[in-house]
């Protein structure tokens, strides 16, 4: 089984045992098709685990309002232990903060600037949760 899976909009890489990446492609638009491709994608590199999600948004991204609506459903989110984001674009940080505001996600999410900084507050709650 390969560890890097490329979907139409996107490359998606297991990073670990419980972790993946996934990068969305510069100047596209994510649909709901997309969004079964890439769960797709994670379940033949994770399988039924649950697992902490790293996604990085390039320059020139858009989604649809449907794209919207799946991701605040159960089904994009019961699998996922912890999710963050890296986004460099002012018009996403305004929707993200939006979305976190009025529909907060059930697993701990957050937004950050760095790929590095996202991956430090993953391994922090993987800690965390290996605690608990």
């Amino acid at each position: 089984m390969a560890d890097i899976l490329r979907t139409t909009h996107a490359t998606i890489a297991r990073l670990d045992e419980v972790t993946i990446r996934i990068e969305f492609d510069a100047d596209c638009t994510i649909d709901v098709k997309d969004l079964e491709e890439n769960l797709d994608a994670y379940r033949a590199l994770m399988g039924d685990r649950k697992f902490y999600l790293l996604t990085v948004f390039n320059e020139g991204i858009t989604h649809t309002l449907e794209v919207r609506k799946q991701w605040l459903r159960k089904k994009r989110s019961e699998f996922k232990l912890g999710e963050a984001f890296v986004i460099s674009s002012l018009a996403h940080r305004l929707i993200a903060d939006f979305i976190m505001r009025v529909t907060p996600p059930k697993h701990p999410l957050r937004y950050f600037s760095s790929e590095k900084s996202a991956l430090a507050w993953l391994k922090s709650l993987r800690k965390r949760d290996k605690s608990a």
